[in-house]
């Protein structure tokens, strides 16, 4: 498991299957140096998904605004990259 909090408002997700557990508001979802084709995957404890993409270039970088409280935070899948849950 490769899941850190960073600083009180940021955690970061390096691998597959990362999880952590609680309820959390989400400011926003930040996926950096993901590689053409790298595919992602987030789920909610209850297994909803809150966040997929699938990055179409090297060096892939994106931002999504989300502004929704989760019960938990699964990173099903991480093909490449790191994966941020802003939380606020």
């Amino acid at each position: 498991m490769a899941v850190t909090q960073t600083d009180t408002h940021l955690i970061k997700f390096t691998a597959g299957s990362d999880a952590i557990t609680g309820k959390y508001f989400i400011k926003y979802f930040r996926w950096v140096g993901a590689t053409t084709a790298d595919d992602i995957n987030v789920t909610d404890t209850a297994g909803n998904t809150i966040y997929q993409g699938k990055a179409n270039s090297d060096n892939y970088v994106e931002t999504v605004p989300f502004g929704e409280q989760v019960t938990g935070i699964t990173v099903a899948t991480l093909d490449g990259g790191t994966f941020y849950a802003c939380i606020g």
